[in-house]
């Protein structure tokens, strides 16, 4: 065994497969543009060239800056979710309120 093929813990690194990444900083961006505009992450996940939600949920575990992205881009889109429905609120009337 090489130095080379040992981490700091003595361990032998393995090495890792599988298809590389697709990770990139424009597409984590346009990933929180879309849900800051309040779409939902399986619509975005759902157009081309986009990742699958659990590359998504992934990269959230695995790269900090997306997370914190990801975060603010939540944050946004409550609150624009919390204006359209107090825009419906305040717009009701007895004609347009339908209960279920």
């Amino acid at each position: 065994m090489t130095q080379d093929s040992v981490n700091t813990s003595g361990v032998a690194n393995t090495p890792i497969t599988g298809r590389p990444t697709k990770y990139t900083d424009d597409l984590a961006s346009s990933i929180c543009e879309g849900l800051a505009s309040g779409l939902s992450l399986l619509a975005i996940c759902d157009g081309p060239d986009m990742p699958g939600v659990t590359t998504v949920y992934r990269w959230l575990e695995e790269k900090v800056s997306f997370r914190d992205m990801y975060s603010h881009a939540r944050r946004l889109q409550a609150d624009s979710k919390f204006d359209e429905a107090d825009e419906i609120a305040k717009n009701a009337t007895a004609e347009n309120v339908h209960v279920a």
